[in-house]
Order: C-alpha cells, then sequence, then structure tokens
C-alpha cells in the first residue's frame, strides 16, 4: 500500500507492506518512508534531495544487525 503527496518542489511517500515484505515470515507492516526534493536552478541545471526510512518489522539477521532497518539519502545535480 502507498501513498504520497507534494507540494512545489518536494514529494513526500509512505510504503506500508500489508502481508509479509518479499515472503519475509512475520514481515507484515513493514514501512519506507521516502522525503524527496528536486529544485531546478534554470538553463539545465537543477538539485535532487532525497532521504528515506526503511523499517523491517519482526526480522532479525543477527544479533550485531541493524534487523533489517536502514536510511538511504542522495544528494545531486
Amino acid at each position: 500500500m502507498y501513498v504520497g503527496g507534494s507540494w512545489k518542489w518536494l514529494s513526500l511517500k509512505y510504503y506500508h507492506a500489508v502481508s509479509d515484505y518479499f515472503s519475509l515470515p512475520d514481515t507484515k507492516k513493514s514501512h519506507y518512508l521516502d522525503l524527496s526534493g528536486t529544485y531546478d536552478l534554470g538553463n539545465g541545471w537543477g538539485v535532487v534531495g532525497h532521504v528515506g526510512s526503511f523499517k523491517l518489522k519482526n526480522w532479525d539477521i543477527g544479533t550485531n544487525a541493524t534487523k533489517g532497518n536502514y536510511t538511504d539519502w542522495k544528494i545531486g545535480s
């Protein structure tokens, strides 16, 4: 399931797994939040930014692991 919205050059999206995430047992309700922005500077130039956060529910891939959770980001032109 996914819901999103945008305002001017910003967008916010939320993804929610209503069933097991990629068939991993007991991982329904995993979710991802995505905040992105694209700003046009003119003359073919622009700035792009993104940050996302994923939370994998009820999954442990090791005692020292992050349990499948991660944050990703991007800055570019």
